[in-house]
Formats: structure tokens, sequence, C-alpha cells
């Protein structure tokens, strides 16, 4: 709540800065001042989005207590995904604060736009890295290669590199845990700009859920970080359809 109070009033300053051509100073008055006029709607927006989402996720967590096979431990198969701007930390020396943000917004932007008309779920932004779930092998790999594809093509952003894994998790606070997040992270870092990495179950499930749908590489053995030796695979879109985000 804390954090959408601040992008709330962030954007209203924008706003009034862009629009209005206000100074810093004036466009805070400004949205000191529109606060009041527009809490109901906020309160009522806020409210009818914590209702879909309750219902959305009570209503995917009802249906995998049909699961006969769930892992006590680690009971929630996803696939799981995360990317992130590529030279971000050179970038943040180079341009001032407010072509940062804005290019940090824009990446936010339109990574869950994908993600979600791709049928994934963002769980959370840090900076240039953002990460997300979905439910099935052949979701998550839509999702990961359009991030690497649409962010990479965007001339207002700098290219992307996406870990992707598929396997077993458990979920505390929003957020979800296990080897196989700690997998896809890791792989991440190991993945080119502009490329999708994943390992070869993931790779084995991707195939199996959506044949011909997309491409991988040769498998290559890397080194990661807390894992050890890995075999991984680049991905690739071949006879599967781009998202169509409606731009």
């Amino acid at each position: 709540m804390g954090r959408l109070a601040m992008w709330i009033t962030e954007a209203l300053v924008d706003e009034a800065k862009h629009a209005d051509g206000l100074d810093d100073a004036q466009a805070r008055q400004q949205m000191l001042d529109s606060v009041p006029e527009l809490l109901e709607i906020f309160e009522s927006q806020v409210m009818y989005t914590f209702r879909r989402q309750l219902a959305a996720y009570a209503a995917r967590a009802g249906s995998e207590v049909l699961h006969r096979d769930t892992d006590e431990l680690f009971p929630l198969q996803r696939a799981v995904g995360f990317a992130d701007l590529v030279q971000f930390t050179r970038l943040a020396q180079d341009l001032p604060g407010a072509e940062l943000a804005d290019m940090v917004g824009r990446f936010e932007s339109v990574s869950r736009d994908i993600i979600s008309v791709g049928g994934g779920r963002v769980v959370k932004t840090v900076g240039d890295e953002i990460m997300f779930l979905a439910d099935t092998p052949e979701d998550g790999a839509q999702i990961a290669v359009s991030l690497a594809e649409m962010i990479t093509e965007s001339p207002d952003l700098p290219p992307v590199r996406v870990g992707l894994a598929w396997g077993s998790m458990f979920s505390r606070y929003g957020d979800v845990f296990g080897p196989t997040v700690n997998l896809a992270a890791r792989m991440e870092s190991v993945a080119r700009p502009g490329a999708v990495v994943v390992d070869a179950d993931t790779a084995s499930a991707i195939s199996q859920a959506l044949p011909g749908g997309f491409s991988l590489s040769d498998s290559e053995e890397v080194e990661l970080h807390g894992i050890g030796g890995v075999h991984v695979q680049e991905m690739r879109r071949d006879r599967s359809s781009r998202l169509d985000l409606g731009l």
C-alpha cells in the first residue's frame, strides 16, 4: 500500500509537469490540492482490483487441491522468469535522473503489458529487473521470448536478458521461493543481451507442451553461482505466434 501511494503521488506530479508545464514545486502543490478530490476514486479502484485479484488467486489455489502428486515442500508448479535491462549500471551513471526514471518506467510498463497479455503475473520489480510467473511452460516461454523480442526492438530501451525455469516452488507473502526460482535468477545472469536461457528440464517441458513452438540451441554447460554446473540452452521463437498487445 505504501508503494502504491508513492506511485500514485509521483504519477500525479509527473502528469502536472508534462501536461501543464509546471516546475517540480508547482507540480507537487497541485498534487496536494488534487489528492482529496481523487481519494474516493482511488479507493474504489484499489478495492475493485483487490477483489478481482483475490478471486483469481483463490480460484487458482482451489484448482490445485485436485492435484494428487503435490510436493509438500514445494507444492506449486510454475514457470518463473527474471528479465533485466543490459548495462543498466552504466546507464544509471550516464543518464540524468529524469531520463533514467522514464526509461525504468517504460521498461516496467511494457513488461507488465507483455506478462499480462501472455497470461502471466508480475511478482515484483526491482529497478531494472522484473520477476514473473506463469501457470504453464508454454505461457512462460511465450512471455520470456516476447520480453526479449519486444524490449530489444524498442528504440528507447536497451535489450534485456531473460532466465526461465519450470518446476516446483512455494509461495509466501506474495513472493515465491525454492530451487527453481534460484535457477531462473542465476540463468538470467549468464544470458546474452536479447536472449532467453532455459535449463534442460524446462526446455523439455516446453517442447512437450508446444512442439515446434520454440527452437532451442545446442546445450552448453555453465557454472552458476550457488548451484554448480547446469546445461542451458538459448530459446527463440519458431512457429509460435507473437503476442498481440494491441498497440
